[in-house]
C-alpha cells in the first residue's frame, strides 16, 4: 500500500480549470485569469500590490456562459512572479452554479 501525501492538489474540491479563462475586474482594472475554480482563481502579471488577507470585490464573467456577477474574495497567496491566488468570499448562486457546471463538464 503506497503512502498517500497531504497535497492542496489531493485537498481540493474542483480541478483547477485552465482551459476556459474567467475575466476580473476589480480596482478599475481588467484581468483574465491563470487558473480557476468555483472556490477561487488566479491570476498572472499582476503589477498591483497585494498581501495575504487582502480582501478584493468586483465582477467576474465568463464568456457566452454567464452573466457579469459581484464577487468579493480574499488573498490566499502572493508569488514572486507577479501571481496572486485568491478564494470567493460571496458569490452569487448563479455564479458558483454556471462554474460548478463548466468545472464539471470540462469546457
Amino acid at each position: 500500500m503506497g503512502l498517500q501525501t497531504d497535497t492542496a492538489e489531493n485537498r481540493r474540491k474542483y480541478t483547477r480549470n485552465r482551459s476556459q479563462e474567467l475575466t476580473i475586474h476589480f480596482n478599475d482594472k481588467t484581468y483574465t485569469t491563470h487558473d480557476w475554480t468555483p472556490g477561487g482563481f488566479s491570476i498572472k502579471n499582476i503589477k498591483e500590490n497585494h498581501a495575504i488577507g487582502d480582501q478584493l470585490s468586483g465582477m467576474i464573467e465568463i464568456s457566452n456562459h454567464m452573466d457579469s456577477e459581484q464577487f468579493s474574495a480574499e488573498v490566499t497567496r502572493v508569488e514572486d512572479d507577479s501571481l496572486l491566488a485568491v478564494k470567493f468570499v460571496e458569490l452569487s448562486a448563479q455564479g458558483y452554479i454556471s462554474m460548478c457546471d463548466l468545472t464539471s463538464s470540462g469546457t
